[in-house]
């Protein structure tokens, strides 16, 4: 049996907090122990009681974003030195950077989730782009083992920066992201105050430029279709520019919910006009509910419509009048069949059993190799 600390900023309610929860959750805890360490308060909407909850050691720093880099890598070091770790596995850039610049004496690993120049640049402007995305490539580069959660984004990287990867895609809980039934759908909507007969088309996620909410609302009433709306479930920045739409009556506003999978069970449809992902969690959720998807073309989702082009529509990116023939195109299919062709999908590419399982097949891979390399040197003396 062997130890595994997982290192994290904080366990606030994301994607990729959702993904390790995933994660360590199907892992064989009669081969390894799996622990946590966050560096930062947990705020508000942490998902730390859970991991609690399903028996995962949850170790907290509580340290200042900007608290000095050689106090935070000694404490790393003091705590990985007494609870002795055969393997370090970080998420996220402040982690990275520790995992990278520390010689702990394990082995570490690395997950890589987005691309680094595209989502630092949507994020953080030019600081993003020139300074915090190569400083975070070069410390990815020191990690013994990267894996990412896309072929294509595995694909980029090689290409573009000769960066090569593992894959492990991102997955869906299926014992909590699942279809309602008929009657279940129309009980949610009674109690959410959403229209009981009309085709309901969700968009999930922080309301951001990266995923391009205005085109996608601007899209939805182009194609003008009687008896359907369009439900924002999230909050964010781009939220004000979504406000003149609602004059429609064709266009809900969520604000910040934390029943997103009950919003998806009521809803019928997914649309995402991102520009860029890893592997979208938004979408593999949806389809987990049996929701068919209105994508933007980009590569990842591209990825997914080749997993299930029976229930998946792509659409020029930034393209308003695309969407809007998209949405009409799904609206004139058979939605029972492809509403299962989704939920197949998710079953037979992105299930969260299967993820954990390749995981720990990486794990003990590296474990192998050590034995393996450490064998030949006692042959060699």
């Amino acid at each position: 049996m062997f130890k595994i600390l997982y290192i994290v900023s904080t366990l606030r309610r994301c994607g990729p907090t959702q993904q390790l929860f995933n994660l360590i959750k199907y892992l064989d805890r009669q081969r390894c122990l799996p622990q946590i360490l966050t560096l930062s308060p947990e705020p508000q909407d942490s998902l730390m009681d859970e991991f609690i909850r399903m028996g995962i050691p949850v170790s907290s720093f509580g340290l200042a974003q900007f608290t000095s880099f050689f106090r935070a890598r000694r404490r790393i070091s003091n705590y990985i030195s007494e609870h002795r770790p055969d393997i370090v596995h970080s998420n996220g850039f402040r982690a990275d950077l520790f995992s990278a610049r520390v010689n702990y004496r394990v082995h570490t690993v690395t997950t890589v989730r987005n691309h680094l120049f595209e989502n630092y640049d949507y994020d953080f402007g030019w600081v993003g782009r020139y300074l915090m995305a190569p400083l975070h490539l070069r410390m990815l580069r020191r990690i013994e083992r990267a894996i990412t959660v896309s072929q294509t984004l595995s694909e980029r990287l090689l290409k573009e920066y000769g960066f090569a990867c593992d894959v492990v895609p991102n997955a869906v809980d299926q014992e909590i992201y699942f279809p309602a039934a008929a009657a279940r759908k129309q009980q949610i909507r009674s109690q959410l105050g959403l229209p009981l007969e009309h085709r309901l088309f969700a968009v999930t996620g922080y309301l951001s430029a990266l995923k391009d909410p205005v085109c996608v609302a601007e899209g939805f009433l182009k194609a003008a279709i009687p008896n359907t709306t369009m439900i924002f479930i999230g909050d964010g920045v781009m939220r004000e520019k979504l406000d003149p739409l609602r004059k429609t009556g064709k266009i809900l506003l969520t604000g910040r919910v934390t029943n997103v999978k009950t919003c998806l069970q009521g809803s019928d449809f997914l649309v995402s006009g991102s520009h860029t992902e890893g592997m979208p969690n938004a979408v593999l959720e949806a389809m987990a509910c049996g929701l068919p998807c209105i994508l933007s073309d980009i590569r990842s989702h591209g990825e997914i419509a080749r997993y299930s082009p029976a229930s998946t529509k792509l659409f020029r990116v930034s393209d308003a009048h695309s969407l809007a023939e998209k949405i009409s195109e799904v609206l004139a299919q058979d939605y029972a069949e492809m509403s299962i062709a989704a939920v197949q999908a998710v079953t037979r590419n992105f299930s969260a059993k299967t993820m954990s399982e390749n995981y720990l097949q990486v794990y003990t891979s590296i474990l192998s190799e050590k034995q393996t390399l450490t064998g030949e040197r006692r042959c060699s003396e």
